[in-house]
């Protein structure tokens, strides 16, 4: 609704010029997941919640939609008219891809999802050292301050290390 009102009881023409709208319904995306795409786990996640950029309508989703490497989900939760909790199937050590394809679910607009793909990596090996500022079998002098820079294959969660630590988990 356009509402044009005329100051002082004057009266006149008004052009109304709209660009840039084609008409059609934006297509229906995924926006984000949780966890997201890249994720790393040393255990692998039961569910994916996947995040759409509009209402999905209920009737279009199965848990069939989702799928790990080809192997469908295991079942689907509605957590609100845009977001989906997915049941997910066993995932493998390594890279997991989780595809949704296009179409595969349809907007209250009748807009059909753009297909969408996210890897899920499951790593179950511990990191390696591959560097230390101290050799091994160096012996150290007791009591006196020491600093030791270690460096591994692989990046640390934020959760293996702290301040206080003096071991790494």
């Amino acid at each position: 609704t356009i509402r044009v009102l005329a100051e002082n009881d004057t009266a006149g023409e008004y052009v109304l010029s709209v660009s840039g709208y084609s008409g059609a319904t934006p297509p229906l995306m995924v926006t984000a997941t949780d966890p997201a795409d890249g994720a790393r786990f040393s255990v692998a996640p039961a569910v994916i919640l996947v995040e759409l950029s509009d209402q999905v309508l209920l009737t279009s989703v199965e848990a069939t939609d989702l799928t790990v490497d080809g192997v469908a989900a295991t079942a689907v939760t509605f957590l609100d008219g845009d977001t989906l909790a997915f049941a997910l199937p066993a995932l493998v050590a390594g890279v997991n891809q989780v595809s949704l394809g296009a179409g595969a679910l349809v907007g209250v607009g009748g807009q059909p999802i753009e297909a969408f793909a996210a890897e899920l990596i499951v790593d179950t090996t511990p990191p390696r050292v591959t560097d230390s500022s101290i050799e091994e079998g160096e012996t150290v002098p007791a009591g006196v301050p020491l600093t030791v820079t270690v460096r591994f294959d692989e990046e640390l969660g934020a959760a293996q290390l702290d301040s206080d630590r003096k071991s790494v988990v």
